[in-house]
């Protein structure tokens, strides 16, 4: 049993130790990230990066959206060819067939 109660309080101890350097490190890196953010408030060249940054990015999505708009009226645009294509196709064929009948007409007369 004492070897237990041994162990237990040494893990307790090692658990104690690695919970004090991770609060430790918590702190240093929330003192950093605050440093940052002030540098950042203070530099008028990184919010203009940033407003650049959104910039891009707006006009990334804009490339997309346009993109897919253009392949939407290319489609439209084949349909449509193709439509002409097949209307020009049958007038020529209803020429086709009025010339055989009138054909056939003044045959038999």
């Amino acid at each position: 049993i004492m070897w237990h109660k041994k162990a237990l309080f040494s893990f307790f101890e090692e658990h104690a130790a690695e919970m004090n350097r991770l609060r430790r490190r918590e702190l240093v890196l929330q003192r950093i990230q605050k440093q940052n953010m002030s540098q950042k408030a203070d530099d008028p060249a990184s919010s203009d990066v940033e407003e650049l940054r959104r910039a891009v990015e707006q006009l990334k999505q804009q490339l997309e959206q346009l993109t897919i708009e253009n392949e939407t009226m290319e489609i439209a645009l084949e349909e449509r060819l193709g439509l002409r294509q097949d209307d020009l196709d049958m007038y020529e064929a209803q020429k086709e067939l009025e010339e055989a009948l009138l054909d056939e007409v003044n045959w038999k007369k």
